[in-house]
């Protein structure tokens, strides 16, 4: 669902006074967005007013504890499945969720997240196979082709508590960046973390915008903790704009990150003098705030992400070649998909294609968040 004004004015931190017949609706809202930690610090501020406050407290705190218990669940499972790439010679540096919870929110709790992302030092990124043996057993099939089979661009291992999903490029499979580029990235873009997370490498502030305004589209625009993350990194103090400027015409991310930059612009009344203009006139319409913020999104939301290989490219040429390998991957490629999912390979080209359509048709149900554990109860009649 799409969160109204009053979220969004929570979350940008503005002073507001709740109806109590809206408190439930305003709670499964957060739940869904993943911005109860917006709430609760505004409630302790005082810039939010709610008449059943102790109400809203207790549903609060039922839910952190949840949180905090699978938080620390998931960073045991994580400095274990770092200390395993460590200890074979892999070095990797922690981004997204794992990384964000602990340097832009006052607690980890506010930030929830289900996976851990690591970026693969790039003379790893060829070593699927190695990096495969570390977290699966020998008889299972080592090459892990990424979900939508263009390259091997992110292998996503599970443990018993967390899945890994390790990434050769910081930036998804959308942008193909050579050798030369992605050292220049991991040397000067990411640094030795201090204690955090069994001495992991961490993400400059340039390198995590760019990527979460490319993760925000990659999402289309759906959820408004993305958008906040997004809010946290550009207001930060040390973020360097002209290292961020250099990163991005660096990597060839500009048309994506101007139009995410908008929208986050638009919603939170940004003024990022030189960097919130309007995007390219072909991802304007995708910016509207209209098509933003749809959180669990409706089987015609979910595919729109299939235009953005198009859309996200200077290059319309590229665009259709992204769309094509998305489509009807070569036979390579899509072979090693189908042995990553556990389906047969050996029975044609044009089966497999349709079973991997199969596959993808199946995936556009709108999903379950995996955050929600049930809507409040809050002023409604059990």
């Amino acid at each position: 669902m799409r969160p109204d004004s009053t979220l969004v004015a929570i979350v940008k931190g503005e002073p507001v006074t709740l109806d109590s017949s809206r408190v439930s609706e305003l709670l499964d809202q957060a739940v869904e967005h993943r911005v109860l930690g917006s709430i609760r610090n505004s409630l302790n501020s005082g810039r939010l007013e709610v008449k059943e406050e102790a109400a809203v407290h207790s549903f609060l705190t039922a839910q952190e504890l949840r949180i905090d218990a699978r938080t620390k669940k998931h960073m045991k499972a994580a400095r274990h499945a770092i200390k395993l790439l460590q200890a074979a010679g892999c070095d990797v540096a922690v981004f997204k969720g794992s990384w964000s919870m602990h340097v832009l929110y006052d607690r980890p709790t506010d930030r929830v997240t289900s996976d851990l992302d690591l970026f693969v030092e790039p003379s790893w990124r060829t070593r699927h196979s190695d990096i495969a043996n570390l977290f699966l057993p020998t008889e299972t099939e080592p090459d892990k082709r990424d979900s939508q089979g263009n390259q091997p661009g992110i292998w996503t291992f599970s443990t018993k508590d967390l899945d890994v999903d390790l990434h050769t490029n910081p930036f998804g499979t959308m942008f193909e960046l050579d050798n030369d580029t992605l050292h220049h990235i991991w040397n000067e873009h990411t640094t030795k973390g201090e204690d955090f997370l069994s001495g992991a490498r961490v993400p400059s502030l340039e390198l995590a915008l760019t990527q979460a305004l490319i993760n925000y589209c990659k999402d289309r625009y759906a959820w408004l903790f993305q958008m906040e993350e997004v809010r946290r990194l550009t207001l930060h103090p040390d973020l360097d704009w002209d290292r961020f400027d250099r990163l991005v015409e660096l990597a060839g991310t500009k048309r994506v990150v101007d139009a995410s930059l908008h929208s986050v612009a638009e919603t939170f009344d940004l003024r990022i003098a030189n960097r919130a203009g309007k995007p390219s006139p072909l991802l304007l319409p995708w910016t509207a705030p209209r098509m933003t913020l749809r959180g669990r999104r409706s089987r015609w939301l979910k595919g729109r992400r299939l235009i953005f290989g198009l859309l996200t490219f200077d290059s319309w040429r590229t665009g259709l070649t992204k769309l094509r390998q998305w489509f009807a991957p070569d036979a390579t490629v899509l072979g090693a998909h189908l042995r990553a999912v556990g389906e047969r390979d050996d029975r044609g080209y044009w089966h497999s294609l349709a079973s991997l359509t199969v596959r993808r048709a199946k995936r556009l149900t709108p999903p379950t968040s995996s955050f929600r554990t049930g809507k409040p109860t809050i002023g409604r009649s059990r």
